[in-house]
């Protein structure tokens, strides 16, 4: 049965209607079961708005078709609570096909290992995205709780999408991947808006813009043609700010200072080893020679060096440093005077359990090494990945129980303290990150301590040629923003890169190339708003427009 109810279909119909009146009307008319599926379409067309494809326009499609079909539910009879669910069901389907399409490369993970993990691949991907559908299905729910008419419901779902988003990124450690805000890396000037309201306010303006063409209210009975004036106002008063929005991006990308940071010399390195390679006894020596060889191989005696400071991936060299220390020696040996190397390691601590006998607690880590072959300076990998590198102690019991030995038992490591600010030789202060701990807005630097960059080192090899390390590269664009410093990224496959402090890619070696990359710091940027209040800048604004929408109800309710 068709779920419109607000004047008749069928008299609509036959108006003379321009084409988003009849898909507007179209949509909302759709039986249940055929919405479901235009949902999950449009969820999945959402995807393709994310890195590496940054199709944005398909969001001017997709959106609207989320709003139209929220339109089209019963709210004639049905009851309130009835019709919350019927809304928070519309966003799951589109959230569905939203994490589908853009979450799918997590199933090469599995496939590295593919005799023991392979087959829970299809299960875990339809698994991961069915459970964060949750969170747009939250968010539609909530939006068709305070659902109102024209251009004011777009504005209502964006603030419930943003809220939502936001709690996705802190609620069970947080997963603050592929917000619908991240779309905008298509721009760097769009991106500058990050700097005031940090990745979760994009999302915010993101749906904004791109569900103008809902402006259109398939509920009400037009007089005027779709295009007259009084439907667009609103939308037009929306891309005027952001008109000025991104002229103010463009001016602040034009007077940033881009002069680099004196006596720093950088060389990043990409050794693209394969993961089924990287951890295999055979190729121990093999994948030491090669780092070696791409870092010291063009250095002459009594010659300058290229570089200061020298950055490897995560997990670059399968040694155990702190219980092989000659691999340490054999790497000062080769290096320049003065310089040192920035690279990820695993470090094994030694501890005393309670009935007395030693045993190693495993950590994933940044480490400097000088030229002399000491360690000058350690950080632990606080954000641990779930699953991956550590398991809730609850659920071990659980995977064990149904044969899941090898998932209760694997790649565990323990927390390190939280965010630092390393000091070292040669170079200004910066903030360690490894992995997935640069995806979090407003958690990636000492806030007591501010550094002057930020260096994240990665191994994407899990995930192969896929879309993810493209995702994960656009995060580290994000937080130079945010934050108004340069990101160094040192990745295992790719992508690896130097970006200054307004986002821009600098210098980048693709995924799945072998390379090396020898530039000069560039300059961190005076802090920015989102650096000095985090998200309150953003939250007033939804407050406030919350508010005042409140009151123009409560005004039209009372007149």
């Amino acid at each position: 049965m068709p779920r419109y109810v607000s004047g008749s279909a069928g008299a609509l119909k036959e108006r003379a209607a321009p084409a988003i009146e009849k898909l507007a009307i179209w949509i909302a008319t759709r039986t249940s079961w055929q919405s479901a599926c235009i949902l999950v379409i449009a969820g999945i067309l959402a995807g393709f708005s994310l890195p590496p494809y940054e199709l944005f326009l398909l969001l001017f499609l997709a959106f609207p078709v989320l709003i139209w079909s929220l339109d089209g539910l019963e709210d004639a009879k049905a009851s309130s609570r009835g019709l919350h669910w019927q809304g928070a069901l519309q966003g799951w389907y589109f959230g569905f096909g939203y994490f589908l399409s853009s979450l799918y490369w997590m199933a090469n993970a599995f496939y590295v290992d593919a005799e023991v993990f392979g087959w829970v691949a299809p299960f875990a991907i339809l698994g991961l995205s069915a459970f964060l559908a949750l969170f747009p299905a939250l968010s539609t729910g909530l939006a068709r709780r305070f659902w109102c008419g024209a251009y004011s419901r777009v504005v209502v779902l964006a603030i419930c999408f943003t809220v939502v988003e936001w709690v996705r990124g802190h609620i069970l450690t947080g997963f603050p991947w592929n917000t619908v805000g991240q779309s905008a890396v298509f721009s760097d000037a769009f991106m500058q808006l990050a700097a005031l309201f940090g990745m979760y306010g994009m999302s915010f303006f993101v749906i904004l813009m791109a569900s103008v063409l809902a402006a259109f209210d398939p509920r009400a009975q037009q007089e005027r043609p779709a295009g007259a004036a009084d439907t667009w106002k609103a939308p037009q008063a929306i891309f005027l700010a952001l008109l000025v929005c991104l002229c103010a991006g463009m001016l602040r990308i034009s007077q940033a200072n881009d002069t680099s940071v004196e006596g720093v010399a950088l060389r990043v390195v990409q050794p693209n080893i394969p993961q089924t390679e990287k951890w295999l006894p055979a190729k121990r020596t093999s994948i030491l020679g090669t780092y070696l060889r791409m870092s010291f191989a063009d250095i002459e005696p009594q010659e300058d060096a290229p570089f200061t400071h020298l950055i490897w991936p995560e997990s670059a060299l399968p040694f155990n440093l702190d219980r092989e220390p000659a691999v340490g020696q054999i790497l000062a040996r080769h290096m320049p005077k003065g310089a040192q190397i920035i690279l990820g390691a695993t470090r094994a601590e030694p501890f005393t359990e309670e009935n007395g006998e030693t045993a190693w607690r495993y950590f994933n880590s940044l480490r400097v090494l000088n030229d002399e072959g000491e360690f000058v300076a350690t950080y632990d990998k606080s954000h641990l990945v779930p699953f991956g590198e550590y398991l809730p102690e609850f659920l071990r019991p659980i995977l064990q129980a149904v044969g899941l030995t090898q998932i209760a038992g694997h790649g565990l490591f323990t927390k390190g303290p939280g965010n630092v600010s390393l000091k070292i030789a040669g170079a200004p202060a910066f903030s360690p990150l490894i992995c997935y701990e640069i995806i979090f807005p407003g958690s990636v630097v000492d806030e007591g301590d501010r550094p002057e960059w930020i260096v994240t080192v990665t191994n994407d090899g899990w995930f192969g040629i896929s879309a993810g390390p493209y995702q994960h590269f656009a995060q580290a664009r994000f937080r130079a923003v945010e934050e108004g410093l340069p990101v160094i990224r040192a990745a295992n496959t790719g992508v690896s890169g130097i970006i200054n402090g307004q986002g821009q890619v600098l210098r980048t070696i693709k995924l799945g190339i072998t390379g090396v990359i020898d530039a000069p710091l560039p300059p961190a940027q005076a802090p920015t708003v989102y650096a000095l209040l985090g998200d309150l800048p953003l939250f007033i604004l939804l407050m406030s427009i919350a508010l005042f929408l409140i009151y123009g109800q409560r005004s039209e309710r009372f007149s």
